[in-house]
């Protein structure tokens, strides 16, 4: 899809405008959490999320806005969909097994299935993060018959705040925990252009 020269301009200044406002807020959200005696718990810290509900993006000035999110675990690729059609696409690592569904805390796996975008969180270990709504109810039925923890805190996020490896690494591996992982810009555009509450389908 060719993408007009003027939308191309208001996308960079809003990108740039987006770092601005999740910068400050990830500042404001910190500070909150210090005075109450609290602090960053990765991807998962409740006192520093933005609940789905929350007015957390003031410049919807002509962003797209996503009806759909499809993940393509096969091909490594995430999906901007509206009416149909994908807008964006994006290069996405998973997790460190990244075959298969995950049914338990620990498996390393990426989930399968149709979830929502629940949760946004500007102050995690990562460089943004938005949860995935796993486990629904049928991952926790099925962990219950197995006896074991579904799992969860499962994000679409950017990169490490404190990387341990080479950004080669991280660019060319699957390494996250079960996590959707994506560069730190394409993280800004996901975020600015998912409205709250959209589906994800993370497909094979």
């Amino acid at each position: 899809m060719s993408i007009s020269r003027t939308f191309m301009q208001r996308a960079t200044s809003r990108a740039w405008q987006a770092l601005a406002f999740v910068t400050l807020m990830a500042a404001f959200s910190s500070a909150s959490a210090d005075s109450e005696g609290g602090g960053k718990n990765g991807g998962s810290s409740i006192s520093t999320v933005t609940r789905v509900g929350t007015q957390y993006d003031p410049y919807d000035q002509g962003f797209p806005l996503a009806d759909k999110v499809v993940v393509r675990k096969a091909d490594r690729k995430l999906e901007l969909m509206k009416d149909g059609e994908a807008f964006r696409t994006f290069d996405i690592a998973l997790g460190v097994a990244p075959y298969g569904h995950k049914e338990e805390e620990g498996d390393n796996r990426t989930p399968e299935g149709t979830y929502w975008l629940d949760m946004r969180n500007p102050n995690s270990d990562y460089f943004l993060s938005i949860r995935i709504s796993y486990p629904d109810e049928s991952d926790r039925r099925l962990a219950r018959q197995k006896g074991v923890n579904p799992g969860g805190q499962i994000m679409i996020h950017g990169q490490p705040n404190k990387p341990t490896y080479s950004a080669a690494y991280y660019r060319q591996s699957d390494w996250t925990n079960g996590c959707i992982a994506v560069s730190n810009s394409d993280m800004i555009d996901i975020w600015l252009m998912t409205p709250d509450r959209v589906p994800i389908e993370i497909l094979p």
